[in-house]
């Protein structure tokens, strides 16, 4: 066993809800990608919808990261 492992931060509730936050929503934008990349040419509204909506999963992401980032800072796991 490695003698840095500390159970405690390793697997601490609120940095996996974190991340599991941050995975879920980067697999919706990569869905949300493949139906935007279907829709190109097709179908202007659902484009400028789905792009829409693309940006902003984007920015959930980006501030999934950052609560994420803080709470290791913070909390050290």
């Amino acid at each position: 066993m490695d003698p840095s492992y500390d159970r405690l931060t390793q697997y601490c509730p609120v940095r996996r809800h974190l991340e599991q936050d941050g995975f879920d929503l980067v697999s919706r934008l990569a869905i949300l990608t493949d139906r935007l990349m279907r829709a190109m040419g097709q179908d202007g509204t659902a484009f400028a919808d789905l792009k829409a909506e693309c940006v902003c999963i984007r920015d959930e992401v980006i501030d999934a990261r950052a609560k994420l980032a803080a709470h290791r800072g913070a909390h050290g796991c």
